[in-house]
């Protein structure tokens, strides 16, 4: 992104065009909490943009949605990003089909030729290198979201926010606090998936909603349609979901089909219910990724 950035800007965008949309752009109530920070152009020439992992994700991710419709299609730098936001959704892919292993390893010598061409001169670090290795760890082990280091990372907060000030013997403080902690969870008989979390509640008549007729057959029978309860947020599984949120329901035509969500009903006997009203998918853009 370092070295794409410098040919949009100033061609296209500024700083602080790009900065302002940054602040305004809404991300959602998952990308919310990695919004990534505005950008300086010191930290552009220096060639490390000073984000997180997770808040570099959300920006390559939302990049197009937030600029492209400044950048002129087919222009050539836009398009390497092009290749390496799609390079981005097959390593973040939940799942994978085997067909995909070949197309990644041709998108991949693709991005590193496509490069070339722009800068012929331009080092490539070992990193980089690992990418032409994609297609075959995928092949091994699955896709690459359920064994990335994220989730190990996690846990080093937790250990290095350390209740005494001196330095002295700290891997075995370290190791007693995790320990006590690890003691705490078998007393408390903590479970390892988080319990499920409602927000505030209230009680609604279905019937008088203006699109009842629309999912009333679609209710199960243990609903109290008259004195049905609904929550503005849920914690399930460890994800938050609110009303007005957008979900993936399914494909249909090798395009997803997406849902917002309108009412969560909390009581639905162990799981938590959706009433959704669904989007029309027009189609893909592929200048703006979207």
């Amino acid at each position: 992104m370092c070295f794409i950035l410098p040919k949009l800007i100033p061609s296209f965008l500024s700083y602080e065009t790009l900065n302002f949309r940054l602040c305004l752009f809404f991300y959602g109530p998952i990308d919310g909490d990695n919004k990534p920070i505005p950008i300086s152009e010191d930290h552009v020439k220096k060639g490390k943009l000073r984000m997180t992992g997770r808040e570099m994700l959300c920006f390559v991710k939302n990049f197009g949605v937030l600029v492209g419709d400044l950048i002129p299609r087919n222009y050539s730098y836009w398009k390497l990003y092009l290749k390496l936001r799609n390079i981005l959704d097959f390593a973040m892919a939940p799942h994978l089909c085997p067909d995909d292993l070949l197309l990644i390893e041709a998108i991949v010598t693709g991005y590193f030729k496509y490069f070339l061409e722009l800068e012929p001169k331009y080092c490539f670090k070992p990193k980089d290198h690992l990418l032409t290795h994609y297609w075959r760890i995928m092949e091994q082990v699955g896709p690459l979201s359920k064994i990335f280091c994220w989730r190990f990372q996690a846990k080093h907060k937790k250990l290095k926010a350390t209740a005494t000030t001196p330095k002295k013997n700290l891997a075995l403080t370290i190791a007693i606090k995790h320990q006590l902690s690890l003691c705490h969870r078998f007393i408390a008989n903590q479970n390892l998936v988080p319990v499920t979390k409602f927000g505030p509640t209230h009680l609604v008549d279905l019937e008088l909603e203006e699109s009842y007729h629309l999912f009333k057959n679609c209710l199960p029978s243990t609903i109290n349609v008259n004195n049905c309860a609904f929550s503005q947020w849920v914690e399930y599984k460890g994800t938050r979901y609110t009303s007005d949120m957008t979900l993936v329901i399914g494909v249909e035509d090798f395009s997803p089909l997406f849902a917002k969500i309108e009412l969560i009903v909390p009581d639905y006997v162990d799981d938590v219910l959706f009433i959704c009203s669904h989007f029309s998918n027009l189609g893909f853009d592929e200048h703006m990724h979207s």
